[in-house]
């Protein structure tokens, strides 16, 4: 199955910023750290139920290269999976993670 991503503000702001940082580092890395995103969105997208459950209703996909998480949510009522974060993964999981996406423990 095939979904389309939907990609909520606060999460398309990390991925500006991260991108933008990455950029600043290295020419060209931030087209790379968007690339390793886009990859990693068409697998969870193919397989969405695949990665790892870090809460009720939220999944992790970690992306290659690069020490990002992704943390989405599939429901049976979303026609496509809800992107909610982008933190860095050496930060973990944290509740105000889930907080600032609208979600709660």
């Amino acid at each position: 199955m095939n979904l389309t991503a939907f990609l909520r503000p606060g999460a398309r702001q990390a991925l500006a910023a991260a991108a933008s940082w990455h950029e600043d580092r290295r020419e060209a890395l931030g087209s790379e750290f968007i690339d390793a995103f886009l990859l990693c969105v068409d697998r969870i997208e193919d397989s969405p139920e695949s990665y790892p459950l870090v809460d009720a209703e939220v999944r992790r996909a970690l992306l290659h290269r690069f020490p990002y998480a992704i943390y989405y949510s599939v429901k049976p009522t979303q026609p496509s999976p809800e992107y909610l974060a982008l933190p860095s993964a050496s930060g973990g999981l944290a509740v105000t993670h889930l907080a600032n996406a609208g979600m709660s423990r």
